[in-house]
Order: C-alpha cells, then sequence, then structure tokens
C-alpha cells in the first residue's frame, strides 16, 4: 500500500467516525426531545385533573350562589309583606353578589370552564 493509499483509506475513517458522531448527536437531540414532549403531556394531564376540579367547585358555588340569592329575595319579599325594614335582607343578598367572582382572573376562569 502505497502513502497516499494509507492516508486516503485514514481519512475516510475519520469521515466515517465523524459521521457516526454526528447521527450520535443527533440520536441524542432526539431523545431529549422526547423527554420534553413527555413534560409536555403530563402537564396536560395535570391541567385536564385541575379543570375537573374546577369544574365541580364552580358548579357547587354556582348552586349555592343561586340558593343565596334565592333566600336573600324570599327574605326581602317576606320583610316587606310583614312591613319590617327590608333593607337588611338587600343588603345581604347585594353582598352575594359582591363576594361571588370577587378576585377571580375572568380569562383563567373561562379557560377552566371551557
Amino acid at each position: 500500500m502505497k502513502v497516499e493509499e494509507i492516508h486516503l483509506a485514514l481519512k475516510k475513517n475519520q469521515e466515517v467516525k465523524v459521521e457516526f458522531a454526528l447521527i450520535d448527536d443527533y440520536a441524542k437531540e432526539i431523545s431529549d426531545f422526547e423527554e420534553e414532549n413527555k413534560k409536555v403531556v403530563q402537564a396536560i394531564k395535570t391541567l385536564e385533573s385541575y379543570k375537573i376540579q374546577f369544574k365541580v367547585l364552580d358548579r357547587d358555588l354556582q348552586s349555592e350562589y343561586k340558593r343565596l340569592i334565592d333566600k336573600g329575595e324570599d327574605l326581602y319579599k317576606k320583610y316587606n309583606e310583614l312591613g319590617a325594614d327590608s333593607k337588611q335582607p338587600f343588603v345581604l343578598k347585594n353582598k352575594v353578589t359582591a363576594v361571588y367572582g370577587k378576585g377571580w382572573d375572568m380569562d383563567a376562569v373561562k379557560f377552566l370552564r371551557s
């Protein structure tokens, strides 16, 4: 074998090693990508769980809100029928309305209700 042939063979061998290294790097990048995808899947599952929990709490709170409003209206009517001062039931009913949804981020609520 001539010196030139030896250099050519060595060069080809180095090129093959470089190509294998590139493939190994690419495979590692794909592996990292897969791991990040798994994290996104887990985050989605967690959000779905929170949405379910929120919907239960929200439904219960809406029911309680409606019950309290109806009760306030009934008390207001009864106080009026009796000729009593109906201010207190009215004030309390308004408090229920003022409290419901106070401090809520409505964009988040819309998302969680969807």
